[in-house]
């Protein structure tokens, strides 16, 4: 059996130009070339080799999930069974680890791993784990505890094809984890809103505003991430050109804001008269190069204006008034010019009406319109643009009887859009325009509208339900259409 690997051997490269470096660093920061190399490589070898459960229902392992399990393990010991954590360097004596247990750094790691909001997928979360040892130097205590003190990496690894679970192999290991945790990693562990999907970091800025009522930015949310769509010339957030399209809001006045959107206008009214902290996710690395797994954002939310924007050179001149179709004239992001025209945007017309200009709706005047609400079912998880047409074919076919149709007022105002029963006030329908995924109609019946509702933010929604509303001619269905669409500018936070 051969005593090395070659992931052993690339890990020892990138821990020797760590420690040693050329030129050497005292304090390792998230910009070094080495570390993105390093975790890779790291995550490489905790993979290989892992058994997956043969359970039916025990799920994927991922190669960080024994980690998370190492305070369960160690504290589900028989009874007078004590840990020896002498074996593992550095623990000192095992009255200072309570009895026996795990090092109270790498638990509090974990539990720093596990309630992280940026991340939601484990191999996220074991990322960020594999930051937060490394920052507290601790990156070789989970595989010396399950190797040396519980002796159980072969629950997790088979000793033929692993690292962890051949003993040989697993020392040489310990040993380069040891030497990498007397370096000094000086980590921003916030910077974690892409550990989801890369080990690729991007350039994060703290910046801070003086206080005012509004930034300047316009965001719309893509997965999760509140990205900059187009910053107001003259704004707050326009000056020195700190902030460009593509930039990404990832904290707010000390609260993370991924998946979190719908409270940014809350918490700038909440805190007026005070400074505003923040940090951004920027769309370009330190050499000018553009970040990859943004593009990648951009490209699956569809983002082609935007796309093309931060492409472009960074010296390329830009256009003045930043993305076009973006309307600087909504008073939720400066004080416009007030007699502007304030036709459709182009992003909220119908295919079938781009010749025909129907005004949009001014949301100061909550627009309402009498229709009957048809009724509505249940689409799964899909509320794509997609699910649109069947979706009234479905409600169609389930409500036949226009009798049953409930006669209501439709009220489309600046943050929901409500559907009120004529009769007897009930509330028939609410939805917040972030939880609102799609709109349409079928052009075989064109009065009849429709809207796809999560039963939450319709970037994690799971159940979509097709709403149908039957309009009172062919125009006034488009007009709601229209009104929905330039609702969904909602989702473009205007701060």
């Amino acid at each position: 059996m051969s005593v090395s690997d070659p992931l052993l051997k690339r890990l020892k490269q990138h821990v020797l130009s760590l420690r040693v470096g050329d030129p050497p660093q005292a304090d390792i920061p998230d910009s070094h070339p080495s570390l993105e190399p390093l975790c890779s490589t790291l995550e490489e070898i905790l993979a290989k080799g892992l058994r997956q459960s043969a359970g039916l229902f025990s799920g994927h392992r991922d190669c960080y999930h024994w980690m998370f399990l190492l305070p369960d393990l160690c504290s589900r010991r028989p009874p007078g069974v004590t840990l020896d954590f002498q074996q593992v360097p550095g623990a000192g004596g095992s009255d200072s680890l309570g009895g026996g247990h795990l090092h109270p750094g790498v638990e509090a790691a974990i539990q720093a791993a596990k309630s992280e909001p940026r991340v939601r997928e484990p191999l996220g979360r074991g990322r960020l784990l594999v930051r937060c040892l490394l920052q507290r130097r601790l990156i070789h205590w989970p595989v010396l505890t399950l190797c040396r003190v519980l002796r159980q990496a072969a629950e997790f690894y088979d000793d033929l094809y692993s690292i962890v679970g051949n003993d040989i192999l697993a020392e040489i290991l310990a040993s380069l984890l040891l030497e990498l945790s007397k370096a000094k990693f000086t980590l921003n562990l916030r910077n974690a809103a892409f550990l989801d999907c890369s080990w690729s970091l991007p350039r994060y800025c703290y910046y801070e505003f003086v206080p005012c009522s509004k930034l300047g930015l316009h965001l719309v949310c893509m997965q999760g991430h509140q990205v900059v769509e187009a910053v107001l010339p003259g704004s707050v957030a326009a000056e020195d050109a700190k902030i460009e399209p593509g930039d990404i809001l990832d904290e707010l006045l000390g609260q993370c804001i991924k998946f979190n959107g719908a409270r940014i206008r809350k918490m700038i009214k909440d805190n007026q008269g005070w400074p505003v902290p923040t940090w951004f996710i920027k769309a370009r690395l330190p050499d000018a190069s553009l970040y990859q797994p943004l593009l990648h954002l951009l490209k699956s939310a569809g983002q082609a204006g935007l796309l093309n924007h931060v492409r472009r050179h960074p010296d390329a001149p830009r256009a003045p008034r930043g993305i076009p179709g973006v309307n600087f004239d909504d008073p939720l992001a400066e004080d416009g010019a007030a007699g502007q025209s304030q036709l459709m945007p182009i992003h909220a017309r119908l295919d079938e009406d781009a010749s025909d200009d129907i005004p949009a709706a001014n949301p100061d005047m909550a627009p309402t319109y009498s229709v009957r609400y048809v009724g509505n079912l249940s689409m799964g998880s899909n509320g794509g643009v997609s699910s649109i047409e069947p979706g009234i074919e479905r409600v169609l076919a389930a409500f036949p009887d226009p009798a049953v149709y409930r006669p209501c007022r439709l009220e489309l105002d600046e943050k929901e859009v409500l559907a009120i029963d004529c009769q007897t006030g009930e509330v028939l329908v609410r939805h917040a325009y972030p939880q609102i995924a799609s709109c349409g109609r079928r052009l075989d019946c064109v009065r009849f509208v429709a809207y796809m509702g999560g039963e939450t933010t319709c970037t994690i929604a799971r159940d979509f339900r097709c709403h149908v509303f039957e309009a009172r001619s062919d125009y006034e269905s488009r007009t709601i259409l229209c009104s929905i669409a330039q609702g969904f500018e909602r989702t473009h936070w205007a701060l």
